[in-house]
Formats: structure tokens, C-alpha cells, sequence
């Protein structure tokens, strides 16, 4: 982004801390005995993980449902919540 005029740049740094602020609320309200700073951490490690695997070029052959799942089963996981595997 550093070729991103200034103003452009720190509205997407704003609508980025509204963005992991709204993910650390909902993980604060799941996992109770994290702080806010946790959460926010944990919601940056969580989006950054399915951000990246869903970008993966491979995954497109995978079976979308089969991959959701995956993923979804991953994040909770990666947050220490009850991991189990459904076709919710």
C-alpha cells in the first residue's frame, strides 16, 4: 500500500481495525477467557489462515461443501473451539 495515496491508505487501515474489531467481538464472545487484545490477535490469525488457504489455486478442486467444512473446521480449531466436522 505504499504506493496508495495517504487518505486511501488510512481509510483501509481504519474499515481493516473496524473489520477485525467485529471478528474479535463475536471470538471474545465465544472463547470468554481471552482479552480484547486476544481476540483481536486470534482474529487475525484466524482470518489470515482462511484468507490464505481459500486464495490457494489448488483449492479449487477440491469439493466446495467438503472445503468449507474444512476450513470451518480448521478456524475453530485454531480458536480452541469445539472442532467438530458437520455439513452445517
Amino acid at each position: 500500500m505504499r504506493h496508495v495515496p495517504e487518505e486511501y491508505r488510512r481509510a483501509a487501515e481504519r474499515n481493516d481495525v473496524r473489520y477485525m474489531d467485529a471478528w474479535a467481538s463475536v471470538i471474545a464472545g465465544l472463547r470468554q477467557d481471552l482479552s480484547m487484545p486476544q481476540a483481536r490477535a486470534a482474529a487475525r490469525a484466524v482470518t489470515g489462515l482462511i484468507g490464505s488457504a481459500a486464495a490457494e489455486p489448488r483449492a479449487r478442486r477440491l469439493d466446495r461443501d467438503g472445503y468449507r467444512v474444512l476450513l470451518s473446521h480448521m478456524a475453530r480449531s485454531a480458536l480452541g473451539l469445539s472442532a467438530r466436522i458437520s455439513s452445517e
